[in-house]
């Protein structure tokens, strides 16, 4: 394909003047060659759908961690290893809509596109819940430490 340096519109590699606005193909320097390829779709609903799922993991296994920590008996390890679930649920979570990107514009949307935007929805829900209570966590982590 030819791309017309005037309006950056692609051509045929046999025109002589552009499709779109009529410049001249033959006598400019400046024409780009490009490859005739097919556009990556870059929605991959199975693999969103995992690191969603890998997100819900790793939100819901910080309630395994004592009841004990929520009312500040808990050791600073039980702490650290709860923020470190949280941040793997939301990097997680980022890379799950990521992978979303561009899913509405390849219909119809899989199966597994709507399933990992439901499982995108719940975890959205459960970080926004962590967020709450967080400001009380970083306190009874912070006497806890002194």
């Amino acid at each position: 394909m030819k791309i017309c340096p005037k309006c950056n519109h692609q051509n045929a590699n046999t025109a002589s003047i552009c499709k779109n606005c009529g410049e001249n193909l033959n006598t400019t320097s400046t024409i780009e060659e490009v490859k005739d390829t097919e556009p990556e779709k870059t929605a991959r609903p199975r693999i969103s759908l995992l690191f969603a799922l890998l997100s819900f993991a790793a939100g819901t296994c910080k309630e395994a961690i004592p009841a004990a920590m929520e009312e500040g008996g808990g050791t600073p390890l039980m702490y650290c290893a709860y923020f470190a679930c949280f941040i793997l649920s939301v990097l997680l979570l980022v890379l799950s809509i990521i992978k979303l990107r561009g899913i509405f514009k390849e219909p119809p949307v899989p199966t597994s596109g709507f399933a990992a935007m439901l499982l995108i929805v719940l975890c959205i829900v459960l970080i926004f819940l962590d967020v709450l209570s967080m400001p009380s966590m970083v306190s009874q982590f912070i006497d806890l430490i002194r």
